[in-house]
């Protein structure tokens, strides 16, 4: 399996799911009155991984872990949609509600295609542990118009915790993302066959993935429920 071609940029979209689950969710909390207010999207996320776990133990049983991230993920890169904070560094480094043109959805949304989880890398001489790669897409504005990659990082602590590390995308339109790691003064090269490449020594490193969630995986997880089935309701209130 080629684990890394999601980093290629691409004509078409790479999006197999027709419509997102958390996109689902958001529209049925909505109906039941429920708002996110100062920017607290736990209750949505806790919904999405809650569903997400409860769908994949009765059908593929892929690692939880993963689930959970993907939940986490997919509903914050939605909320950023619907309010208007997606990032699209294809188009500059400032939210999209910012920018005084107009722009299709998928450039107003960055797309979950895959989390890959990497147990160990040694990059440069410092050795990382759990690691997860998620891989979104997101449409540039340019004539192309071509569908490129943006990429996060996440190490997951010893509480279970997933904590962002790093992130990247194709600054130089070469298929090679650029990717910023938290206290690297640097950014490394790492392209569509798992290779990292580092600046100015020109070493290179090859990335094992352990295990990989993709969005054909979750639609298979999801492909056997009705979502009309789905209930939201308002979260209850904290005692005083």
């Amino acid at each position: 399996m080629k684990f890394f071609e999601s980093l290629l940029p691409s004509k078409e979209s790479k999006k197999r799911i027709k419509q997102s689950f958390s996109s689902v969710l958001f529209e049925k909390a909505f109906l039941e009155g429920i708002r996110v207010k100062n920017g607290d999207y736990s209750y949505l996320e806790d919904k999405c991984i809650e569903y997400l776990l409860k769908f994949n133990k009765k059908t593929r049983n892929f690692n939880p872990d993963l689930i959970r991230l993907w939940g986490i993920l997919e509903m914050d890169k939605y909320l950023d949609f619907e309010f208007k904070k997606t990032i699209n560094p294809y188009c500059g480094n400032v939210p999209i509600y910012q920018l005084d043109f107009y722009l299709p959805e998928a450039a107003r949304i960055q797309t979950l295609l895959d989390i890959k989880h990497i147990k160990k890398a040694t990059i440069n001489k410092v050795e990382f542990k759990n690691l997860y790669l998620a891989t979104f897409e997101i449409k540039d504005n340019s004539e192309e118009g071509a569908f490129r990659p943006y990429v996060e990082l996440y190490q997951q602590d010893e509480n279970k915790i997933f904590r962002k590390i790093g992130y990247g995308y194709d600054t130089n339109d070469n298929k090679t993302v650029e990717l910023v790691i938290d206290n690297f003064n640097y950014a490394v090269f790492l392209n569509s066959r798992g290779i990292v490449q580092i600046p100015f020594t020109g070493k290179k490193t090859k990335i094992i993935v352990d295990d990989i969630l993709t969005d054909g995986h979750i639609l298979k997880i999801l492909s056997e429920f009705n979502m009309s089935d789905i209930i939201i309701k308002p979260p209850k209130k904290e005692e005083k």
